[in-house]
């Protein structure tokens, strides 16, 4: 998809086009497939507009995130991934670790529920408080079911949503069970299919990336181009 920011006398605005106004996408290579993400000099540009407009951005909620970085902005404050995201999350994982995978489980429902965020009300911090406490009495089963009646999971076919809820299973088991050997994966007891469940994982963890960066580019490139502007409420409109 197109990140062109259209034409604009912004210094800022003609420095990136060139490196923003492409198709151009690094190809992330992954043993199940290829998916197509913002390349780092994108990600780079866009990160720099916000930085440069970050005091006047103090109403906005956004996330931006690709298998390997993430960048947040919420109420001003922006913060990213101290190192590369995948190495962090999967590299070391080659047992069962209930704190790590319990970690790794949190940012999938934070990613889904930006998903429904972004999907509902755009960017707008205030709105979003009322979601969010909406969303906290949802289950999770719900809100991917949300996620595949609006049709973001089209061309994945039925796969990532039922391989979701069946590593999500997974979580409430380690959650709630008195030793994390206790848990299985298909009927089958976790730590004899540990490989299998962890390439699962890590599978669901990138197409929804994906899937999230799909929703996320319809409004990304007409909102940083609105905030380079100066116009912050058409940043936030829905």
């Amino acid at each position: 998809m197109n990140l062109g920011f259209g034409s604009s006398s912004s210094s800022t605005v003609l420095e990136l086009l060139a490196i923003l106004d492409s198709e151009k996408r690094d190809l992330y290579i992954l043993e199940f497939h290829t998916i197509y993400v913002l390349t780092n000099e994108q990600f780079t540009g866009i990160e720099r507009i916000i930085e440069k407009n970050r005091n006047d951005l103090g109403n906005v909620r956004l996330l931006m995130i690709t298998p390997t970085r993430w960048l947040r902005l919420y109420k001003g404050e922006i913060s990213r991934s101290p190192e590369n995201l995948e190495h962090e999350l999967f590299s070391n994982l080659e047992e069962i670790d209930r704190g790590k995978i319990l970690d790794i489980f949190s940012k999938i429902e934070f990613l889904v529920n930006e998903m429904i965020q972004t999907k509902v009300i755009g960017y707008d911090v205030d709105r979003s408080y009322l979601l969010d406490s909406i969303l906290e009495n949802i289950s999770f089963s719900t809100k991917l079911s949300l996620l595949k009646e609006w049709g973001l999971f089209e061309g994945y076919e039925d796969r990532i949503f039922y391989k979701i809820k069946a590593i999500m299973n997974v979580r409430n088991r380690l959650a709630h069970q008195w030793s994390p050997t206790e848990s299985e994966y298909k009927k089958r007891p976790l730590i004899q299919v540990f490989s299998d469940f962890k390439k699962d994982l890590k599978k669901c963890w990138i197409d929804l990336i994906e899937i999230y960066s799909k929703e996320q580019d319809q409004k990304l490139n007409k909102y940083v181009y609105e905030i380079d502007k100066g116009n912050y409420n058409s940043f936030l409109a829905g």
